[in-house]
């Protein structure tokens, strides 16, 4: 029951951009400083949270809000959620991985396609959560080579999506991106 506290209360603290937890760390820190000067523990109280919240905003970012809005098809609160991370070098490997495949995304919407691959590369070697969500990554590396003319780079990439995926849709999506191959 506790572990699941944390972990909804970390969601909840997670919906917040990164520059409104370190304010509201910074208040929480102020808190804890004053109360200490008065002499109250309540102050012992204060100083966990500032340092908790100081260090989600660093190591998750804006990422998982951001992915929410990818999952929920709503594209530009998605770009604008991850120009909110401000030092993605500072995320943690999950979180900097999805990070990796939602820049991806927002860079093949802006035409952007040398940079999304790199992107996507990035996110595909990195500790993604779901086998369906690497198969995603894959199908998504694959139309890129489709459209770039490389096409045992994309049989390959189709390859890896076939075999990790065991959702039917994206197994018609890999489907789809063969008949587009082979046709």
């Amino acid at each position: 029951m506790e572990n699941r506290t944390i972990r909804t209360f970390s969601r909840f603290i997670q919906q917040f951009t990164p520059d409104v937890r370190l304010i509201i760390a910074l208040i929480a820190l102020v808190c804890a400083l004053y109360l200490a000067l008065m002499l109250s523990w309540w102050g012992l109280l204060f100083l966990p949270v500032s340092m908790w919240l100081s260090w989600d905003a660093l190591r998750h970012g804006s990422v998982w809000p951001a992915f929410d809005a990818f999952k929920s098809h709503r594209l530009d609160e998605m770009g604008a959620m991850l120009l909110a991370t401000r030092w993605p070098s500072l995320l943690e490997r999950q979180s900097l991985a999805y990070y990796n495949w939602l820049k991806g995304v927002v860079d093949i919407s802006a035409g952007r396609l040398a940079a999304a691959k790199v992107h996507l590369l990035a996110a595909a070697s990195g500790p993604i959560r779901t086998e369906n969500d690497r198969s995603l990554i894959h199908c998504l590396l694959a139309e890129l080579a489709i459209q770039q003319g490389e096409a045992a780079v994309a049989s390959e990439h189709l390859r890896h999506a076939s075999a990790l995926s065991s959702q039917q849709s994206i197994r018609q999506m890999v489907a789809r991106l063969q008949a587009r191959l082979d046709g």
